[in-house]
């Protein structure tokens, strides 16, 4: 009797996206994905608007589906393999544009501290009543973001970047594995794009980040892999070192990719 070979949860991608498309309203979104999530990567998504940014990462964060028979999406937490979406949805946290247009179109003018309080109690909205601690947690993710002067503000009367940064603390407090923001910085002026950048990079010092961008400027420096979209589909998959901070400074003419071609040497990898 030959013994069956053991696997090693540990070195399987977290997320692996293979031969996937996607359809919406019978639609093709997103075709033949392939794509795979390590735990030690921090990814940008780079596209135009209309590339299938947002659907992608609908796609890794389980809320839409593969079109069935087009191939597989497969997560592994803890050394547990699963192809469902809820093991997921409890370890993905998310901040777009539609949640933050969610709060402004319906009208829910909460207080920061309790919008980041309903990610404490893993809620779209402050429902239940908060503890004590609750407040002490949600205050020291409000002071980590540099946002304690914000704590009894309406979230209506926050600017468009405060209110990002708002429901990023949000999102740290559902106290997740991976951190997707879809096009964190659009939007904002070049101030508040530094600031937000300064804070994914923070971020990134202890959990996977996932983000979009329309291009490939204001990167945060810990991104190490680089995916571009064009027309729902893969066009370029690019690993890097870490972003040097020479690309930031504030007269530069080069975009970061630009730089770092002068910098370091890159590897682009073959989508397989």
């Amino acid at each position: 009797m030959t013994k069956s070979k053991r696997i090693n949860y540990k070195k399987l991608p977290i997320i692996n996206i293979n031969n996937v498309d996607v359809d919406i309203n019978n639609n093709k979104i997103l075709r033949s994905l392939n794509w795979k999530l390590r735990s030690d990567d921090h990814w940008a998504i780079i596209g135009s608007n209309g590339s299938g940014k947002t659907s992608f990462l609908k796609l890794i964060s389980g809320t839409l589906w593969p079109k069935p028979g087009s191939g597989t999406r497969r997560y592994n937490f803890d050394g547990k393999t699963h192809t469902d979406a809820v093991e997921a949805l409890k370890r993905i946290a998310v901040v777009s544009h539609e949640l933050q247009d969610s709060y402004t179109n319906l009208g829910w003018d909460f207080k920061a501290i309790d919008i980041v309080i309903s990610g404490i109690k893993k809620t779209n909205i402050p429902r239940l009543e908060s503890s004590p601690a609750d407040y002490i947690r949600a205050r020291s993710y409000l002071r980590e973001l540099g946002l304690t002067k914000l704590n009894e503000k309406p979230f209506l009367e926050l600017s468009r970047g405060q209110q990002r940064r708002i429901l990023i603390a949000r999102a740290l407090a559902f106290n997740p594995k991976i951190l997707i923001l879809d096009e964190p910085v659009a939007g904002l002026d070049r101030e508040a794009r530094k600031s937000l950048r300064n804070i994914i990079e923070l971020i990134s010092s202890r959990i996977i980040t996932i983000c979009s961008y329309h291009n490939d400027q204001d990167l945060p420096i810990n991104t190490n892999n680089l995916l571009y979209l064009s027309n729902g589909t893969i066009s370029k998959n690019i690993a890097i070192d870490k972003i040097e901070k020479i690309h930031h400074k504030d007269n530069t003419n080069q975009s970061p990719i630009e730089e770092k071609k002068l910098a370091n040497k890159y590897k682009e990898i073959i989508v397989d």
